[in-house]
Parts: structure tokens; sequence; C-alpha cells
């Protein structure tokens, strides 16, 4: 699988600019699934757990993929987190410069087609994660951002 990388960078700075960039990214997403008439993503916080402790590892350990360098997956992460799903699937993105954008992140999710299989598929919940940093250490200030979307596991 392709991951994209969004080089879009407003620091994040707090935990609370943190949780106000997220829910942006959530309102756009919700925007775009009810475009499609789809239900709106419903927040999961062990999803949000999950999706922000991937994004902070990646920041972390320098290294952009949906599998972690000691093999841990989205599935895997997700379960850790004490989130039984039936169905998964998550989208990556980093971005630097005036491209740090809940909007644009979700825009370039949008045309790529397996990230938008994610954002307007039939998952039911939905956490986003993003950190202050980027992946790649020799970038300015910038933004990496885990989307993970479930059904749960009923």
């Amino acid at each position: 699988m392709r991951t994209l990388a969004v080089v879009v960078a407003l620091p994040l700075p707090a935990a609370a600019a943190a949780s106000t960039f997220e829910a942006a990214m959530l309102r756009s997403i919700n925007h775009a699934r009810a475009e499609h008439h789809l239900r709106p993503f419903i927040p999961a916080k062990r999803l949000n757990w999950a999706a922000r402790a991937h994004s902070r590892d990646m920041v972390a350990r320098g290294y952009f993929a949906h599998d972690s360098p000691d093999g841990s997956t989205p599935g895997s992460r997700t379960a850790a987190h004490h989130y039984r799903w039936r169905s998964f699937g998550e989208a990556i993105a980093w971005a630097d410069g005036t491209f740090a954008n809940p909007a644009l992140i979700v825009a370039a999710w949008l045309a790529s087609p397996p990230h938008r299989r994610v954002l307007l598929g039939g998952y039911r919940n939905a956490g986003i994660g993003c950190v202050d940093g980027a992946p790649e250490p020799s970038f300015p200030p910038a933004v990496t951002c885990t989307l993970d979307a479930a059904s749960p596991d009923r």
C-alpha cells in the first residue's frame, strides 16, 4: 500500500491546540462524508488515543508508515487501546508550512484513492491524533496526523 506524505506548517503547540486541530479535521472529514450521503464519523476516545500514539511514535522514531519498525500494525495498536473492531482503516499524513491545515490535509487524503476509501468507507467511529513535528527530522515545524477509522465488533 502506498502512503501519502502531505507536505502541509503551523506548529501545534499545546494539547489544546492539537485537540482543536483534530476537531477541525473531523469536521472536514464529516463534511466530505455528508456530501457523499454518508453518516458522520462518531468520535471514539480509544481510537483517538491509538491515533495520537502512532503519530507521536512516527515523529519520535523518524519513520512514516502504517506499520511501525517494531512490527505493530494499525489493527494491533487499536486493539492495544482496547477498541474491539470488526473493520478498520487508517490514513496518515504529515505537513509543514501553509499546508499544515486540517482542511488541506483532508483534501489531500480525499485526492488519494486508498485514503479516500478510508475517509468515505463504511466505518462508524473515528479517532484522529495530531502531534507537533515531522517524521523527517530535517524538516521545519510540521504536524503529523493519523486517522483511525473503524466499526466496532458488537
